[in-house]
């Protein structure tokens, strides 16, 4: 019966990290620090998930224009300048 109740601590500790890190990044989120966001940071922004964003945000061309692009997609990673995006996403809300 002990068998059925064998937690895989590798898994666990890993899981706990995660949620833990989660949970920090909110708060810190909630106290509206972070200069740059992630794609993670812009999906709870927004209330939506990756494809929707790629769909209806990340091919505006706005966001890319020179000299002072907002959003850019370097080393696998979307990064975005948080206060200009949230200064787009509020100019944009009508068009959502």
């Amino acid at each position: 019966m002990a068998e059925l109740f064998k937690i895989n601590q590798e898994i666990l500790y890993e899981r706990v990290d995660t949620k833990v890190l989660e949970r920090v990044d909110e708060r810190i989120n909630d106290m509206g620090v972070g200069k740059w966001w992630t794609l993670q940071r812009l999906e709870r922004e927004t209330g939506h998930k990756r494809d929707w964003l790629k769909d209806h945000i990340l091919n505006d061309s706005r966001l890319y224009k020179e000299p002072k692009p907002i959003a850019k997609f370097t080393n696998g990673r979307w990064m975005f300048r948080g206060p200009e995006m949230a200064k787009f996403l509020d100019m944009k809300f009508d068009e959502l």
